[in-house]
């Protein structure tokens, strides 16, 4: 066999190869992703308003504004304990293994890795070496160390960009969870604000209820004290009784209410319900 007759056994198999290597590289089965056209306005409705401030702002710390120390303290408190922004924290850390995954599928895997040590060391005393000289027979003893190690890796050509399609679908999956974690951290920081105002308000509402009682408590003693004497009639009396168990119904409504906004509060802290004076 010649030189021209080994290069023709060789020249089909490089081609394919080359082949492969360029379909790998050049072809993805299945359509691209193309960003859909989204029609969006120029400028705001009230951009022509000389009040309105058009301008871009950071609104990251929003509930900065309202500085306060507890409103604050409990937002911080949920970025660190609320179950479900934990939850999609840690799918971001799941789709980011993912995409590891994905890339690493377009290179060689290895299947099997072995690795040995052994070591041989043959007796004075025995043939052949008993049949030699001492000093020779001393030398050849003195052992014999072998070290080995195998391994066999599998690789699958990408030929219709199986693993790049891969790739793209775990990257996308990453920046959806990333996204949906923003979007639950803008959701929990505005319940928490919300809650945080309603409880405020429950209390200033059972503050004025209690003090409306009070007073019209004395209301009632003074209708009671002019109808002894006589200085008005008995619906004067009535009508402040009623006044007065009116408000005084509102307060274990109000304190229903404070308590539940309580509870869903302490639920979006990660926390049982509890005591949150």
């Amino acid at each position: 066999m010649n030189a021209s007759d080994t290069s023709n056994l060789f020249a089909i198999p490089l081609a394919a190869i080359s082949g492969m290597l360029f379909l790998s590289s050049c072809t993805m089965v299945g359509p691209d992703f193309e960003r859909p056209d989204t029609k969006v306005a120029d400028n705001w409705l009230e951009a022509a308003d000389t009040r309105v401030d058009t301008a871009s702002v950071e609104y990251q710390d929003w509930w900065g504004i309202f500085e306060d120390p507890v409103l604050t303290g409990l937002i911080d408190t949920a970025y660190q304990q609320n179950l479900g922004l934990q939850v999609a924290g840690l799918r971001i850390l799941q789709a980011r293994a993912q995409l590891g995954i994905a890339v690493g599928l377009q290179y060689p895997q290895s299947q099997n890795v072995n690795a040995g040590y052994v070591r041989s060391q043959s007796s004075e005393n025995a043939p052949p070496l008993a049949n030699l000289p001492d000093d020779v027979a001393s030398r050849a003893s003195q052992g014999l160390n072998t070290w080995s190690m195998n391994f066999d890796a599998a690789w699958e050509a990408d030929i219709w960009g199986k693993f790049r399609r891969g790739i793209q679908a775990a990257d996308a999956n990453l920046a959806a969870n990333m996204l949906n974690y923003d979007a639950l951290l803008v959701t929990l920081t505005g319940d928490i604000a919300a809650l945080y105002i309603s409880i405020r308000t429950f209390e200033e509402r059972l503050e004025f209820a209690r003090q409306n009682v009070q007073l019209q408590k004395e209301a009632l003693d003074l209708a009671q004290t002019r109808f002894e004497l006589g200085a008005t009639s008995q619906l004067d009396v009535e009508q402040s009784t009623a006044l007065m168990r009116s408000t005084e119904a509102l307060i274990p409504a109000l304190e229903l209410g404070l308590g539940r906004t309580k509870n869903t509060l302490s639920f979006l802290l990660g926390m049982p319900p509890s005591d949150l004076q």
